[in-house]
């Protein structure tokens, strides 16, 4: 009994397939909109908890007081909108 077969190889699709590429691509782009969200999100927390920590200062002046309570609105929206509204749940929950 003998047996004939043929064997194709597509060198081109060997190693990677150009859809696994694109997957992969995807997912580098996702992990780094995760990073830079993540930074966002830290950035306007500190800034928040900077202005919460000066408006309890009673030395500064009104100018600073304003200016600090703007910061801490500011602060409060931005996270609330990176947070798509989480943030301002957890603030009405007394922290």
């Amino acid at each position: 009994m003998k047996i004939e077969g043929t064997v194709t190889w597509k060198l081109n699709r060997l190693l990677f397939v150009n859809e696994e590429l694109s997957m992969e691509r995807l997912r580098i782009q996702q992990s780094q909109a995760r990073s830079k969200l993540a930074g966002e999100v830290l950035k306007a927390l500190f800034e928040w908890q900077r202005a919460q920590i000066l408006l309890q200062d009673p030395d500064i002046d009104d100018a600073e007081r304003i200016e600090a309570a703007i910061k801490e609105a500011e602060s409060i929206v931005l996270l609330d909108v990176l947070t798509g509204g989480w943030f301002s749940s957890w603030l009405a929950t007394g922290k």
